[in-house]
């Protein structure tokens, strides 16, 4: 719920004083967040930038699944 209102713009941290979150809203926000953890779980970070030749192959797949 807002609370107050800034006329100028302020850090992340002074922010957080014009509102107040409700129950729902931290649960919702928590949900989310672990929804996409979960979603990360699976996917390991390349050690290295694609070269060209991958890049093309990159995106040679991403054709093939819209088409």
């Amino acid at each position: 719920v807002v609370e107050a209102l800034s006329d100028q713009r302020r850090g992340a941290s002074e922010a957080t004083l014009l509102y107040t979150e409700t129950a729902d809203s931290i649960e919702q926000r928590e949900r989310l967040s672990a929804q996409r953890k979960a979603g990360r779980a699976g996917l390991q970070p390349s050690d290295h930038k694609p070269n060209k030749k991958e890049r093309r192959q990159i995106q040679q797949f991403r054709d093939q699944d819209l088409g």
